[in-house]
């Protein structure tokens, strides 16, 4: 992910905002002077949460278009508080958008580092798609912290980013782990090659993450077919080929049933309604596959424990939900 783009993820969230006992020395007559309405109805009796304070901070596109001054005061005068982390947290990425004020921008990006060290849920997630997404230039000219520096916390920190979900970082590590295991000259499928030296704690996560996602996130198909509570399709592809070629278990429930939902409710739907993904996800899976069910006919199964397991998988409502917890 782009180190400019940090924030596109963060800013959206379906969670319900709600209160806190964190109490903060505010002013509230001195901070509430000219603001707008958004400002005036945000709580001072204790610190902003993440959604209000980057409520406050808009997003790096409206920041070109529609700068709302008297919202930026606001929050600037809200993160001189110690305690307003979160404040401190969307101002310092409100500044990194100022890509023709390189002297802001850095500042931005070496506030969030700081408050990374700090243990600030979204800033450890912007650490740790900078250790991964992002070029020498960046760390050289624009961030400016040598890139050693950003690996001595990155881990550390990826725990509390992965408590909070903040900036939806499950879904960034399952893409930098497809990055980094698939093969070199086909970016939709795992090298079985590189996969049998792969980090046994990342395939684990990877696979805890997916099922999260599987059990959640729709499918929005072409010309408005419906998405029949399928789980996505994308991710049925990715979570297959792990199990496939995880070099240190074969999980036969996993394999039986969702390739079972597979053959029976995913394929056929897509071909069906003759939809783009009824031919690029069997050409993902050319070599997955025949894996799974070669292991499956070496293994013991329980299939009444196999058909449970995928009657579950095909009835889960997927609501979209995003994970991302608060904090505040």
């Amino acid at each position: 992910m782009p180190a400019f783009l940090i924030a596109l993820s963060i800013i959206v969230s379906l969670s319900t905002l709600t209160c806190c006992s964190q109490e903060t020395h505010f002013n509230n007559e001195e901070a509430m002077k000219s603001v707008d309405n958004y400002a005036s109805n945000l709580p001072t009796d204790r610190r902003l949460n993440h959604n209000e304070a980057m409520g406050l901070a808009g997003d790096d596109f409206n920041y070109v278009y529609d700068i709302n001054l008297e919202d930026i005061e606001y929050l600037t005068q809200r993160a001189q508080d110690p305690n307003e982390i979160n404040a401190q947290y969307a101002l310092a990425t409100y500044e990194t958008w100022h890509h023709n004020e390189p002297i802001i921008e850095t500042k931005g990006y070496q506030t969030i580092f700081e408050l990374a060290k700090l243990g600030q849920p979204h800033a450890c997630a912007d650490v740790y798609n900078w250790s991964k997404g992002n070029s020498d230039e960046f760390f050289k000219n624009i961030l400016k912290i040598k890139k050693q520096e950003i690996n001595k916390i990155r881990d550390t920190c990826l725990d509390k980013a992965f408590k909070y979900n903040a900036n939806m970082v499950k879904l960034d590590y399952i893409e930098y782990f497809f990055t980094d295991y698939v093969k070199e000259n086909n970016y939709s499928q795992l090298s079985p090659k590189r996969m049998k030296n792969a980090d046994k704690v990342r395939i684990q996560r990877t696979k805890e993450f997916l099922l999260m996602y599987l059990f959640s996130r729709k499918n929005y198909f072409m010309n408005d077919v419906p998405n029949n509570n399928l789980a996505n399709v994308d991710m049925i592809s990715q979570y297959l080929q792990i199990l496939a070629f995880d070099p240190y278990q074969f999980d036969s429930l996993e394999a039986c049933s969702w390739l079972r939902y597979y053959d029976k409710d995913v394929l056929p739907y897509l071909t069906v309604h003759e939809l783009p993904q009824s031919t690029r996800i069997p050409k993902e899976l050319e070599f997955a596959l025949p894996v799974l069910r070669q292991k499956l006919q070496n293994s013991q199964v329980d299939i009444k424990h196999c058909q449970t397991r995928y009657i579950e998988i095909r009835d889960t409502k997927r609501e979209l939900d995003l994970f991302e917890k608060e904090f505040y």
